[in-house]
């Protein structure tokens, strides 16, 4: 038996492939080209960030000292989306993050060493390897 999709359902892909395509400019332009100024265009003001570190702002405030830490410890820092689904407003993606570790994000000095973690955003599935 054959499904049709409904207008409906259309509507609905529609608004995945938007979200998704949020998210995506959301770790290009501001993790990996660090451009603050994208998330006052892609972030509401009562945006909260479940995993952020304690006293970390809500809204676009609070994502930009979060990509702020990141830049400054892994200056050469390179988001790549490998998988990603949506449903509605919620958007999943499993993520490799390269960088090489110079500076002190969450208070660890740098060592140098270059290396990739492999995620599912909101921490679901992570894997450190050295690069």
């Amino acid at each position: 038996m054959s499904e049709k999709l409904t207008t409906t359902g259309s509507r609905d892909l529609m608004v995945n492939d938007r979200n998704k395509a949020v998210y995506r400019r959301f770790i290009w332009e501001v993790f990996n080209q660090g451009r603050l100024a994208t998330l006052d265009e892609v972030l509401s003001p009562s945006y909260v960030y479940r995993d952020a570190p304690p006293g970390t702002p809500s809204g676009p405030e609070g994502i930009k000292e979060i990509v702020s830490m990141f830049r400054a410890g892994f200056p050469d820092l390179e988001i790549t989306i490998d998988e990603q689904v949506a449903e509605g407003d919620l958007v999943c993606s499993r993520t490799t993050m390269r960088g090489t570790h110079r500076g002190h994000p969450l208070g660890y000095s740098g060592n140098g060493q270059c290396g990739n973690n492999d995620r599912i955003n909101n921490g679901t599935h992570y894997r450190r390897t050295p690069r």
